[in-house]
């Protein structure tokens, strides 16, 4: 509890860069129709989506090295850097799982609408909190993972300090 302040600063940091990055794309869009999304995709979402995957392992920095929200985003892009790609294949791939998952919900629960439809909403709200769950659950290790991998490959490290990071 007591790296919740750096932690929730990473956060808010990341969600308003990514908030930003989307209303510039949506003012884009709409004061220049034709090609203003666009462009504003390329300039202001990509380079968001990369300060993102740069700032993947800011939490784990927080917590396991004790930093304050802005250190542990600078300490992140430091240790992600030479590693974007593979990371944000990794993310992909999640991104697909949850995609399939949610798909999956969307078909199986469309035809029980019909059915009985009191019993598809509580089903399918439940359902969705599992498949919420299950992403969080798996992004949270990722970031982990990644973070003590990124730590061995470019300073060297033991596995000892995974049992430290969840303990």
């Amino acid at each position: 509890m007591h790296r919740l302040v750096p932690v929730l600063g990473i956060g808010l940091t990341i969600y308003l860069s990514w908030f930003c990055s989307q209303q510039t794309e949506v003012a884009a869009q709409l004061l220049f129709p034709t090609f203003g999304g666009g462009i504003a995709f390329l300039l202001a979402v990509v380079p968001c989506i990369v300060w993102v995957l740069g700032s993947l392992a800011a939490v784990p920095v927080a917590t396991r090295e004790g930093l304050g929200a802005m250190a542990s985003i600078r300490r992140s892009r430091t240790l992600t850097k030479g590693y974007r790609w593979p990371i944000s294949g990794l993310f992909l791939v999640l991104f697909l799982l949850i995609l399939a998952l949610r798909l999956g919900l969307f078909l199986g629960f469309d035809l029980a609408v019909t059915a009985a439809p009191a019993f598809a909403v509580i089903v399918n709200a439940t359902a969705n909190g599992a498949v919420t769950a299950i992403a969080w659950l798996l992004a949270s290790v990722i970031a982990t993972n990644t973070y003590l991998a990124l730590r061995r490959a470019k300073e060297g490290g033991g596995v000892d300090e995974l049992v430290e990071v969840f303990s």
